[in-house]
């Protein structure tokens, strides 16, 4: 298997029940190179005066994706936690997402009283484990996806969907790229992966067992497995990509033309675009969800998209854009 590498980008500022995120490698993207990926920020009350007022707030910082006008795709964990929610703010076209005043950047703000309307969490989702780990988050004003910095990104139907093992994909976000980092990064960076064949969740298993750790358990046919096998160049994860899009771009080409003669086969050779049709298609297949703590090696589950797209699709107030890519998959280069 080749050399694979995730990038995360779930960040607790303060202590919570969701674990601190730590990267290493991947590389910095350019700005508009995924116009799909959003921030989701999480504001919660982290400690509370003798009146049991909140005196002191923490935040913890997630992926997203924008899967349509007005609907924002991310991890259940990432909005549905256990201290007491405040606000969740989405970041729209941003770059450096440390930069308020960045050109092109929207940020909304979703307050207390209109989150329970506006994010829809799994109704399966419970806090601490890594099942139904999927929610949307609804604007109540759509946004413009004509401009260069934001657009959205397909979804499949699991009818139309196909096996993924082995197949290149991508993972994005402006998580810490190190041990030692204390913050997320300005820029996100992205890094390729590929998604790793069905013995990845076994491989998860054993070695979350070795870490006294039940969530290996938790590796089901609702999840996406992808494994580092980079520990010689100090490349690996920790934790999940959280919230954040895996994403894969697959090209295929297609027969137009019938090639029944000598002749055919000739032109063919030399007149490819005559005979043969090239199409692209770019999706999303995973949500980031979690991984085993180990950082290094340690392979990484994503939340699939196409076996929840029936969910998805229910509580989407815009509806995201569905694309086939079976034909694709079994006619991709």
């Amino acid at each position: 298997m080749q050399k694979l590498i995730l990038l995360l980008f779930c960040v607790v500022a303060v202590k919570s029940d969701v674990p601190e995120t730590r990267i290493i490698g991947g590389a910095p993207a350019q700005k508009g190179q995924f116009p799909y990926l959003a921030a989701v920020i999480t504001t919660f009350c982290s400690e509370y005066d003798v009146l049991g007022k909140c005196s002191k707030n923490g935040t913890i910082f997630c992926g997203g994706s924008i899967i349509s006008a007005c609907t924002i795709l991310t991890a259940a964990h990432c909005v549905n936690i256990s201290q007491e929610r405040l606000e969740i703010e989405v970041v729209l076209g941003a770059h450096n997402v440390n930069n308020r005043l960045e050109s092109g950047q929207i940020r909304i703000k979703i307050g207390k009283s209109d989150l329970s309307e506006q994010v829809k969490v799994h109704q399966n989702f419970t806090n601490g484990q890594f099942l139904y780990d999927i929610a949307v988050i609804n604007l109540k004003t759509a946004i413009n996806l004509n401009g260069p910095l934001i657009k959205s990104i397909n979804l499949t139907k699991l009818e139309n969907s196909a096996n993924l093992f082995g197949r290149d994909v991508k993972a994005i976000g402006w998580g810490k790229n190190g041990i030692s980092t204390k913050s997320i990064q300005d820029a996100p960076y992205y890094v390729d992966l590929m998604a790793a064949e069905e013995g990845c969740a076994a491989l998860f298993l054993e070695l979350t067992n070795n870490l006294s750790s039940p969530i290996g358990n938790n590796v089901q046919a609702q999840h996406i497995c992808v494994a580092s096998t980079a520990l010689a160049a100090g490349q690996g994860v920790c934790d999940g990509d959280y919230g954040g899009p895996l994403i894969m771009n697959v090209k295929a080409k297609y027969q137009v033309l019938p090639i029944t003669t000598l002749l055919d086969y000739l032109l063919a050779t030399l007149l490819s675009s005559l005979y043969y049709r090239e199409v692209e298609v770019l999706f999303q297949p995973g949500i980031g969800s979690f991984g085993s703590g180990n950082c290094i090696g340690s392979p990484s589950v994503f939340t699939r998209t196409d076996y929840f797209w029936t969910w998805i699709d229910a509580n989407a107030v815009c509806k995201p854009t569905y694309v086939t890519v079976k034909n694709f998959l079994e006619n991709s280069a």
